[in-house]
């Protein structure tokens, strides 16, 4: 176990982030901690993050040298849990074993509380807090047993995370045989009506006992609920406020994108079932498409990585085709850039439906294990020229895409004399009291 602070120096409050094993759980931790202050008081604030060995490289490796921003390794080999020597990141890992993987992330915690208590020891167990991933619910548990504070960071937003955590520990109950646009309202959000496709493609399978997944994520769930302070969701008020109401890649894609005439960039990744690291196959895309979008000068198709954000912030982008995971809902917006969903599962669906409300997403499918395109490829022709039309639908997205855009840039922005400070701003400051008195 490594612990690297890039500054020394005792400091009157140490946070300790620790995401989960995931990319897109990795990436809002690091912009938590490039973004913390040191409360209303201003105290002096040291921040370390925490994770394994190819993590920690992969994060030192994004932030500039000089940083303050601490890391520790905790210890982690993959191939004792029948994992690909380099998963440390669901990226990957194949789908078939994510519950290994995930079960395997328990296995952290003798060292990690082992670099609680030395931190504790060194700067005093009221100057510690740490801040953990919903999916670490065992941190909880660890820092109430070694006495420092502790709080979860929610990287999902906050309605399909209330909607979601619902669902999975009180699941509605559907009567049989359901159809697949039965509704059924939510036990702890009465207003809220989710349907029987949404309601599988968040629990798989609805036999909680055959599903070892869906129970590890509950009993993390209700560790945190049991035993943290407080919840941390990375959202703003602007976007998501108190009084809103939480009311497989298929070659339709492709061909819906192909007939709308309109230029596009495509990142095109493995299928989940397939490692992470596995190389393009051709039989992913229909025979002839790559071939015929370049000829025709009308679209890009990247394998693999492509520099989203960078798209994002273009001028010439005038919607985001996405999963709806919040990490990219977030970056959308931050652009002022329409939505195109194609939510897959589990709170990306329910990241669409709110996208939909705000009006600045339009659904064009929905779920991997259960609905998908049901409606066509010519559907997805039909919505992308919709979106990006001149029509009043299309002016109307463009417009509250631009009024959002410039709501969440406010929400983290400080003034120069400090005196007006944004609500994001103003929530990590109550955190840092709360947590250090």
């Amino acid at each position: 176990m490594g612990h690297e602070q890039e500054h020394g120096g005792r400091g009157a409050g140490h946070l300790l982030l620790f995401p989960f094993l995931a990319q897109g759980h990795l990436i809002p931790f690091l912009n938590m901690a490039r973004r913390r202050r040191g409360g209303s008081g201003q105290r002096r604030l040291e921040v370390t993050i925490v994770s394994t060995p190819r993590n920690v490289a992969g994060l030192r490796r994004a932030v500039p040298a000089g940083s303050s921003i601490g890391f520790a390794e905790l210890p982690f080999s993959p191939p004792d849990h029948v994992l690909p020597p380099d998963a440390e990141s669901t990226d990957a890992v194949p789908l078939r074993s994510f519950p290994a993987f995930y079960f395997a992330t328990e296995l952290l915690r003798p060292p990690f509380e082992e670099l609680v208590a030395e931190v504790a020891g060194r700067e005093g167990r009221q100057n510690v807090c740490v801040l953990a991933d919903i999916f670490l619910g065992w941190t909880a548990e660890s820092a109430r047993a070694l006495g420092v504070q502790h709080r979860v960071f929610l990287t999902s937003g906050a309605y399909a995370s209330a909607v979601t955590f619902s669902i999975w520990l009180r699941p509605p109950a559907f009567q049989r045989p359901a159809g697949p646009d039965d509704e059924q309202a939510l036990q702890d959000f009465p207003d809220v009506r989710v349907r029987y496709v949404e309601f599988l493609n968040v629990v798989v399978t609805e036999d909680y006992a055959t599903n070892p997944m869906l129970a590890y994520l509950c009993r993390m769930v209700s560790l945190h609920f049991c035993h943290s302070g407080g919840l941390v969701i990375n959202t703003s008020e602007e976007i998501e406020p108190r009084e809103h109401d939480p009311g497989v890649a298929d070659d339709g894609v492709a061909r819906g994108l192909e007939a709308s005439g309109r230029p596009f960039i495509w990142a095109v990744r493995p299928p989940v079932e397939f490692d992470g690291t596995e190389e393009f196959r051709g039989e992913w895309l229909p025979d002839g498409f790559e071939d015929r979008v370049a000829a025709a000068a009308r679209g890009v198709v990247v394998r693999g990585w492509a520099p989203q954000v960078a798209i994002l912030a273009h001028a010439s982008t005038g919607a985001f085709l996405n999963h709806c995971g919040w990490n990219s809902v977030l970056e959308s917006l931050w652009h002022g850039v329409p939505v195109v969903g194609w939510p897959l599962m589990g709170d990306q669906v329910f990241d669409s439906r709110m996208l939909e409300q705000l009006g600045v997403g339009m659904e064009v499918a929905s779920g991997r294990m259960f609905g998908g395109l049901g409606k066509g490829w010519d559907h997805v022709r039909d919505v992308v020229d919709t979106v990006l039309g001149d029509g009043e639908k299309a002016r109307g997205m463009r417009r509250k895409a631009v009024e959002l855009k410039e709501l969440a840039r406010a929400a983290v922005s400080v003034r120069d004399d400090g005196e007006v400070k944004g609500s994001s701003v103003l929530a990590m400051e109550r955190l840092l009291d709360s947590a250090f008195g």
